[in-house]
């Protein structure tokens, strides 16, 4: 759910959060700063899923269930294991569970490369597309507008995760070099 935040005046501001009704919740929620990372995917890896889902199989197996659970040790173990090459990594998008938490639902081997940074991005805001569909859309810095020009011209027909907080939120195929330094997912 969308925060609102009103400048109360001097160096007051009034951050209502829907939803939250805990204190200390809320102070949690507003005093983490959540981590905006774009990598592109290794689409010669991610060629090949059998090989893969059966080399998770594996590892489910011979894996404590608590180095399995953390995506950061699984991806370590199939670099280990000559699974996936050096230079990437295992990331996941996830799902939401109705009665809480998350569980893992698609994979995707990215490239252990962050190209562009929630520091690269002037503004973000969510929009409704003429078919009542959400989408983002993002305005650049100079300097991001520039590699992201640069990364869709060279990179068209590969996929480009959008990283938040080492989850995988989304992985757009890139159709063409996106220049202006707007983009929209």
């Amino acid at each position: 759910k969308e925060p609102s935040i009103v400048l109360k005046g001097g160096s007051r501001i009034n951050v209502q959060l829907p939803g939250i009704k805990d204190v200390e919740q809320a102070m949690s929620a507003i005093g983490t700063a959540a981590v905006l990372e774009f990598m592109l995917v290794d689409e010669e890896t991610m060629k090949n899923p059998r090989d893969l889902e059966r080399a998770l199989l594996d590892a489910e197996k011979v894996l404590d269930s608590k180095v399995y659970l953390d995506d950061v040790l699984l991806s370590n173990h199939l670099l280990r294991q000559e699974i996936i090459p050096l230079g990437r990594k295992l990331m996941w998008e996830y799902i939401n569970l109705a009665e809480g938490g998350k569980e893992r639902s698609q994979y995707y081997v990215v490239t252990d490369n962050v190209i562009l940074t929630g520091d690269d991005i002037n503004d973000a805001q969510v929009a409704i597309d003429q078919f009542n569909q959400p989408y983002t859309s993002m305005e650049f810095k100079p300097l991001g507008a520039s590699i992201f020009s640069q990364v869709t011209e060279e990179n068209v027909s590969r996929r480009f995760a959008i990283v938040l907080d080492k989850e995988v939120k989304s992985a757009p195929y890139i159709r063409e070099k996106i220049a202006g330094g707007r983009a929209s997912i």
